[in-house]
């Protein structure tokens, strides 16, 4: 089992604690939140997003843990107040206030939210970065490095319930079987580029995936295109991207979860804003039924 030439991947050996007098508060911070975790973490580095942000998978604490967040320079909690209209948190300066979009995410995903206005950028992740994250000896993790400023992924998991891993182009793919009760499942993480020829190579490398491993699964991230007109800002026609979407997702029997705390996931701000939704979770059924907290 080896990660290809896209990915690295590594194991750490001794606990993740990462302390130490050169180790900040924020770090600390995180490392504190982390540790409640003990399956499942994914880190996604994506272009444009404005907040870091730490949520966690309503009902499965022993089971999957997401964290997502754009750099690793975290400040600290509360410094930046989340804006209510993005269903992430995420704002940009001139986002429109939206005071009845209420944080409906949470029945997926709940945690805390922490926002910074930072670019860094991770082109690369090192073993030092995941024992700060993770704090538990029990941690192996895979990546897809970032170039410039798109697609960075990590992906850290509880490696006593790792059954095997892909590192792809446009994805990190983990299957896991639970240590309590045997259940296999698949986790992709995801970032999907904006132009087609890439966009169609995602979808490819994702079938490849579920062929892969014949399990249930979940895909998350940021798939830079949407299915309806109504996920995008004044958007008034389908894009052949908009229908291979979707034809992705009804190929492969997927559920599109809804989106709660907003209409939409990122805001660029300019003369012409853009609002789309872009970040997703999709999931089969199967998948669904055995983690019945999940909506």
């Amino acid at each position: 089992m080896s990660p290809s030439a896209n990915g690295r991947r590594r194991s750490s050996g001794s606990g993740g604690g990462g302390g130490g007098e050169g180790v900040n508060y924020s770090y600390k911070y995180i490392e504190h939140q982390v540790s409640k975790f003990d399956t499942l973490a994914g880190v996604a580095i994506k272009y444009g997003v404005e907040v870091a942000d730490i949520k966690r998978m309503n009902g499965l604490a022993t089971d999957l843990q997401m964290f997502a967040l754009k750099t690793l320079q975290i400040p600290l909690p509360g410094r930046h107040p989340p804006s209510p209209n993005l269903s992430n948190g995420s704002a940009s300066q001139g986002a429109h206030p939206n005071s009845q979009a209420k944080d409906r995410h949470q029945n997926l995903l709940t945690g805390s939210l922490l926002e910074t206005q930072e670019e860094t950028k991770l082109d690369c992740t090192n073993s030092t970065i995941v024992k700060n994250l993770w704090g538990s000896p029990f941690v192996d993790w895979a990546v897809l490095d970032a170039i410039h400023t798109a697609r960075g992924i990590l992906l850290a998991w509880n490696r006593r319930e790792e059954v095997d891993y892909f590192v792809g182009r446009f994805s990190v793919s983990i299957l896991l079987k639970a240590v309590v009760d045997g259940f296999e499942w698949v986790c992709s993480w995801v970032y999907c580029p904006f132009d087609d020829s890439a966009r169609n190579a995602t979808w490819v490398e994702l079938d490849s995936v579920r062929l892969r491993w014949i399990s249930a699964r979940c895909l998350i991230g940021d798939f830079n295109i949407i299915i309806y007109l109504v996920e995008r800002l004044d958007c008034n026609s389908f894009s052949s991207a908009m229908f291979k979407f979707s034809g992705f997702i009804e190929k492969n029997n997927l559920v599109d979860l809804p989106l709660e705390g907003g209409d939409y996931t990122w805001f660029h701000d300019s003369d012409n804003p853009s609002m789309p939704r872009i970040d997703r979770a999709l999931i089969l059924v199967d998948w669904g039924d055995h983690f019945l907290d999940v909506t």
